[in-house]
């Protein structure tokens, strides 16, 4: 007799073992998202992998349905959100300074234009107006930002500094 309930239990193992990894194997959901089932006529349902082989038995009903349904409708839109927090203060008090400066006998010159007293620079630029191809060297906040500085060289001629200001913020 014992040796009967040690054959039983190692058989009854086995089929576990078996179960296990046949269950292990299967896809469900398969490879595009759909679960497969069949339906018995009493209304039980069994999950099945078609990929694997499986189908359903004489006297079942298919029935597949998506991991994830169709997309629903757009809902309501929300209340509005609370007010954000005041910014800090920008710039004000703009202006466009703009002056003209030539170049030595040897094709160099450097013209700054600063801005009014309290004022930083926010950007500058400059324009060559000579008939001789001038090359800009440097164009460049001055050292204490308050101006826009232009080294240029190439020929005798003169060329336009241009410095945006502002008044800065609290």
């Amino acid at each position: 007799m014992r040796t009967r309930t040690w054959r039983l239990a190692v058989l009854g193992a086995a089929v576990a073992v078996a179960a296990a990894s046949g269950i292990a194997y299967a896809a469900i959901p398969g490879s595009d998202g759909v679960i497969h089932g069949c339906v018995n006529p009493s209304g039980g349902v069994r999950l099945i992998d078609p990929g694997a082989g499986g189908s359903c038995s004489a006297g079942e009903t298919s029935l597949n349905w998506n991991l994830a349904g169709a997309k629903g409708a757009t809902g309501t839109q929300g209340p509005p959100g609370p007010a954000g927090d005041a910014g800090t203060a920008g710039s004000s008090g703009l202006e466009r300074d703009v002056q003209q400066f030539n170049t030595d006998q040897n094709g160099d010159g450097t013209g700054e234009v600063d801005c009014s007293s309290g004022k930083r620079v926010l950007n500058g630029g400059f324009e060559p107006s000579s008939t001789q191809p001038l090359h800009a060297i440097a164009s460049k906040p001055n050292e204490d930002g308050t101006g826009w500085i232009v080294t240029m060289t190439g020929g005798v001629g003169s060329f336009v500094v241009t410095a945006i200001c502002a008044t800065e913020g609290d």
